[in-house]
């Protein structure tokens, strides 16, 4: 995990698009939209072999911090700054979760699809707002 300074006189808080230890599947892709943010869940686009915003694909995961990424780009992925992007496709990951979300331990997780929200993790059930996942909260 990076630090945004080299001195820290308290333990922060994990950000999102952290994979917690050693055990998790994490993709490379070389085929991304621009603005992809880290902690937020993407979707793989079949027809172009590419990750993508948008969630009219499948969901593919959840985008990986990047740890040398420009700081003033607040955690989004841009082709201007990284020829690559990271999606963890299972483990144990820090996400996102949209603000009004009650979560509650062993809690299904769903995925927002709403304009706001899109790619947060929600506890919202309404198949129109949220698409189901295999997951839990933790």
């Amino acid at each position: 995990m990076a630090f945004a300074s080299a001195r820290t006189d308290t333990i922060g808080d994990i950000g999102s698009g952290e994979i917690l230890g050693n055990v998790g599947v994490v993709t490379t892709y070389t085929e991304y939209d621009d603005g992809l943010e880290a902690g937020k869940f993407c979707f793989y686009d079949a027809t172009n072999d590419k990750i993508q915003i948008a969630s009219n694909g499948i969901v593919a995961g959840v985008v990986k911090r990047n740890v040398v990424g420009a700081l003033e780009d607040d955690g989004a992925y841009k082709t201007t700054n990284s020829n690559t992007v990271d999606v963890i496709e299972s483990g144990l990951v820090t996400v996102e979760v949209v603000p009004s979300t009650a979560i509650v331990k062993f809690g299904k997780v769903y995925v927002s699809k709403e304009a706001a929200t899109l790619g947060k993790a929600t506890s919202e059930t309404d198949t129109t707002k949220s698409i189901a996942l295999d997951g839990v909260f933790y």
